[in-house]
């Protein structure tokens, strides 16, 4: 799971950029309904877990460079903050997803530094 103290963690010890980026799909995903996907066995509107974004986007919600928005992505995806999947592609290459790395309880002491 991704509890608001690894979050509190990501924000003390990580980059600015990076922080923003785990933000950024955070606030795009975690309880977002998902109409495509309709509702679940009981009856609950499905949940958004993948979200797509372009990268002129994420520079603009992070109000900084390209160069900050690519470090900022890099960095939460080496780290295991948020995971990426192909999702086809488009004119100027290979589209992306995006969604936040839960991790199971067993794995909860993981540091934000490793």
């Amino acid at each position: 799971m991704f509890p608001a103290i690894e979050f509190e963690a990501i924000l003390a010890l990580e980059r600015k950029a990076v922080a923003q980026v785990v933000l950024f799909i955070m606030q795009r995903t975690l309880g977002v309904p998902n109409t495509a996907e309709g509702r679940d066995k009981d009856g609950q509107m499905k949940r958004r877990e993948w979200v797509s974004f372009s990268h002129r986007e994420l520079v603009e919600r992070l109000m900084g460079s390209p160069t900050q928005a690519n470090q900022g992505l890099k960095i939460a995806l080496d780290r295991k903050y948020i995971e990426r999947r192909e999702a086809g592609k488009t004119k100027g290459g290979i589209k992306y997803e995006y969604r936040i790395h839960w991790n199971s309880p067993s794995s909860s002491s993981h540091s934000a530094t490793e």
